[in-house]
């Protein structure tokens, strides 16, 4: 073979698999809101469970990253096994969508959208359509890259050896399996090494009698490479690569068995080669899902024999967060927001417990309001470390932005949980020296706390909705907390002057009173990030 042919095959390929890549982190971050969307529901039955996964699959432009994704859902509890196992079938149905849009043999249409993608790219400065033409330079690329294997694979008719290889492959189907697996290994994208298989089947340089069992290792292929990198991971990363690996193997098994009968169906279908191993592609997926799905629960029950333990969230803190999730930012960025709200809901019913133990008194309040203390205080780290690991990803200036504030709120809730903190140490120390309010100072403090009660509920709300108009509320009722702080000072100096209340008692009140003053400010502190950051 010409050493300056197998260059251009290599460089077609090249392009062929930066292109793939370019166009799947760039899609990511065009249809975050619709990811994000998508990850709200998570379906009950089987059948959705399919749909989302074909549906993410597309969006994503890969079976591995949903299945990734999917494991960070299942080690936070937010899904089951079994709805994990269906997900990862609509996700193997959902990436044979390239191979069918190769089949139309997109050239021209690829070049135009190549084109577009680098003039909005230089001329645009809208941050939503550079993503956007980032995807189009992403995908323009892939089929510039199919289209460079095709033009100089056309050569290979003239190659002695490819010949032979192509004789062998044609009688050991089994060692077109092989093949199948060396490449998507290789390459690390099962979509890619397919259409590579399509652009050769454009010149008729292999028929679909060899290009099936390639297929099929391709599809397995991906599944080693995810077994692969689950090896350092948890419990539920194992048997969830397991299953995925377990689903196209089976269907190997299936197809190569019924060998003859589906390469008769296949041929029968069309005679276009590309569309033929298109097709194959596609009902070598639907099939499968088809005969496996009655039987999920026993494949469920091969893996856990396999990798035996019950399934666990491997951070016991933490809802809504794992490190699997880190590879779709928009869907990681939304689960993050929602560990914050979850802080905060937290950290407000905390406050809760400690006024009521500076109030009312009783060890078990201040028990329970340190063992609290700890969790917010543990919560703040992971969630914190997991922001750092997702900024260093390539996110849109909007998204970078977001978790810059998601920083500062986690601050603030941290240091509203450390006055929380303060009062329950003044309450121990009120219980200690039997020191009492009196009924007026009870009074007022507690006038106080429904004031910033309502504002932090109010807090609450605005993280889950955003609203910048609740922002603004908050801080103008931080302006009468203080005023608040400052008429309880004046009130309690004057009834010390007159003897209501006992000096003993004077420092804890005065200081209980004054962190409550400063969980309003850190309050008023989200509500700015809100409005400056959101």
């Amino acid at each position: 073979m010409d050493k300056m042919l197998l260059i251009n095959i290599l460089a077609g390929i090249s392009v062929l698999i930066f292109g793939l890549r370019y166009l799947r982190e760039n899609s990511q971050k065009v249809f975050s809101d619709l990811l994000r969307n998508t990850f709200e529901y998570i379906p009950d039955n089987k059948l959705m469970a399919i749909l989302m996964g074909i549906a993410v699959s597309i969006l994503v432009q890969s079976s591995s990253i949903t299945t990734i994704m999917v494991v960070g859902f299942v080690n936070v509890g937010l899904i089951s096994l079994t709805k994990a196992t269906a997900i990862i079938m609509g996700a193997n149905i959902g990436t044979t969508f390239m191979s069918q849009v190769i089949a139309f043999r997109p050239f021209l249409f690829g070049y135009l959208i190549l084109i577009l993608g680098i003039v909005l790219l230089i001329y645009k400065r809208n941050r939503n359509i550079k993503n956007l033409s980032k995807m189009f330079i992403g995908f323009g690329l892939f089929i510039l890259g199919i289209n460079m294997v095709f033009i100089n694979s056309a050569y290979l008719n003239n190659s002695l050896y490819f010949k032979s290889l192509l004789g062998t492959l044609s009688y050991l189907p089994i060692l077109g399996i092989i093949v199948g697996i060396l490449i998507t290994l290789l390459i690390r994208s099962s979509t890619a090494s397919i259409a590579l298989l399509q652009a050769f089947a454009m010149n008729n340089l292999i028929g679909l009698k060899v290009a099936l069992p390639v297929l099929f290792g391709c599809n397995i292929g991906t599944c080693i490479n995810t077994l692969i990198i689950s090896r350092k991971s948890g419990l539920t990363a194992k048997k969830t690569a397991l299953i995925h690996f377990l689903f196209n193997l089976i269907g190997t098994v299936i197809f190569m068995f019924l060998f003859s009968p589906s390469l008769y169906i296949m041929q029968q279908l069309t005679s276009d080669p590309v569309r033929q191993v298109a097709n194959s592609h596609t009902l070598f997926n639907v099939i499968n899902t088809i005969i496996i799905l009655p039987f999920i629960n026993l494949l469920l029950f091969i893996v856990n024999k396999v990798f035996p333990g019950e399934l666990k969230i491997e951070a016991k803190n933490l809802r809504f967060l794992d490190e699997h999730i880190l590879a779709a930012p928009p869907v990681a960025f939304n689960q993050a927001l929602k560990e914050v709200i979850r802080l905060s809901k937290v950290v407000m019913e905390n406050l809760n417990t400690c006024f009521k133990a500076i109030t009312e008194g009783g060890d078990n309040l201040i028990e329970e309001a340190k063992e609290r203390e700890e969790i917010i205080n543990d919560l703040s780290r992971k969630i914190t470390k997991y922001l750092i690991n997702l900024s260093n990803i390539s996110l849109s200036p909007e998204v970078s932005q977001k978790i810059t504030s998601l920083f500062h709120i986690i601050n603030d809730l941290e240091r509203i949980g450390d006055h929380a903190d303060n009062i329950v140490d003044l309450a121990q120390y009120k219980k200690e020296n039997r020191l009492v309010f009196s009924q007026v100072a009870v009074k007022e403090i507690k006038e106080m706390y429904k004031m910033l009660h309502e504002s932090v509920a109010m807090m609450l709300n605005m993280l889950e909705t955003a609203d910048k108009e609740l922002a603004k509320i908050i801080i103008e009722r931080e302006d009468l907390i203080d005023r608040k702080e400052r008429e309880i000072r004046a009130n309690h100096i004057r009834r010390l002057n007159i003897g209501e209340c006992k000096p003993e008692s004077s420092m804890i009140f005065i200081d209980a009173v004054s962190n409550l003053e400063r969980i309003g400010d850190h309050t008023a502190n989200i509500a700015h990030t809100i409005i400056e950051l959101w």
